[in-house]
């Protein structure tokens, strides 16, 4: 979902990069993370999870009815 809403705003490049960005981003925030809560159950993990997943989907859905591109300005 995220890269539909990518590519047709700034093509396939950067949004390659984009998708390239996320993915770095999640699998260091999970590296941090289990070092940070741990795997104790009910240590917040679940919490922060529920937290990033919602400003995720937020964000993807926020983005969904816009079409402007940059270099319409």
């Amino acid at each position: 979902m995220i890269w539909w809403l990518l590519q047709p705003r700034y093509g396939f490049r950067r949004a390659s990069l984009g998708i390239g960005a996320i993915v770095v981003a999640t699998l260091a925030g999970y590296l941090i993370g289990t070092r940070f809560f741990g795997n104790d159950p009910g240590g917040g993990a679940e919490l922060y999870q529920a937290f990033v997943g919602g400003s995720l989907l937020h964000t993807v859905f926020h983005q969904g009815g816009q079409t402007h591109r940059p270099e319409d300005d």
